[in-house]
């Protein structure tokens, strides 16, 4: 199962601890070291100079595009590299002034954790998936391991997923250029490590090329979850997936469906 967008909204919690940062770090003093185009007092400077750093942010993080160019390609959103990076950008080139500034900034970041929160449907289905004896593993494009299970362990359903968690930077291999994303080889990795055949697994997330297409090459099972704010495209090429809901309500009812499916695929190899 993935985890942000799919467990928790990622983009609302990312974005709000983002920008709580960039106001601890000018709050403490940051602010008189960023220019902006124009020179301005009071809180019109102060939300000019947030305004210029999260841009920079968003940049860095996702990259830039002119038209249909890429002209700069996104390196994500790992901290404390972020913030160093971005405050570069926006002409702070003492590195010891950065050091400074950002401490106020992590610390804030960290703290937004309090409001994440789960959705609502996610404690339930848990249980209820845990309940009847399946085993949920986190299968997850991040950067950190120790930051996903965080964020599961915050979020209180620590007890709902196996030891074994898959993220995508575990994988991370200088020689293997397709290592460290969330692709069709991550995905195999999984299959090899848990040891079954692939039409047992059933992966559930939102993204339809990182969840569902990728997954689907291998021949794992797709459950695409629509939560508020995604694209409600409905796919007709091999990002769609096999079943698309809108709450993982239904879940536990599609994993008995898919269950009887294999035993009927076996039973006819009897």
């Amino acid at each position: 199962m993935d985890i942000d967008g799919t467990v928790h909204d990622s983009k609302r919690f990312a974005a709000t601890a983002r920008e709580n940062a960039v106001i601890a770090g000018l709050s403490k003093g940051l602010l008189s070291h960023i220019k902006t185009d124009e020179i301005d007092t009071g809180i019109d400077r102060f939300e000019k100079a947030k305004s210029k750093i999260l841009k920079v942010m968003n940049t860095i993080m996702y990259g830039e595009t002119i038209g249909s160019q890429r002209i700069r390609k996104g390196l994500g959103s790992s901290q404390p590299y972020l913030f160093n990076a971005a405050l570069q950008e926006c002409g702070v080139t003492d590195q010891r002034l950065i050091n400074r500034y950002i401490a106020p900034m992590i610390k804030s970041y960290h703290e937004a954790k309090l409001s994440m929160r789960w959705y609502m449907d996610v404690k339930p289905v848990l249980k209820q998936i845990d309940d009847e004896g399946y085993s949920v593993h986190m299968a997850s494009d991040a950067d950190n391991a120790t930051k996903q299970w965080d964020k599961i362990d915050h979020l209180e359903i620590w007890d709902h997923f196996e030891e074994k968690g898959f993220v995508t930077n575990d994988y991370r291999n200088k020689d293997i250029p397709e290592s460290g994303q969330k692709n069709a080889w991550f995905y195999r990795k999984i299959v090899e490590e848990l040891g079954v055949p692939s039409h047992y697994l059933i992966m559930v997330g939102n993204d339809p090329e990182k969840d569902i297409r990728q997954a689907k090459l291998v021949g794992i099972n797709t459950v695409r979850i629509i939560r508020p704010g995604d694209s409600e495209e409905h796919f007709e090429d091999e990002r769609r997936a096999d079943y698309t809901i809108h709450s993982l309500d239904p879940l536990l009812a599609i994993v008995k469906k898919i269950e009887q499916k294999i035993a009927e695929i076996e039973n006819k190899k009897d």
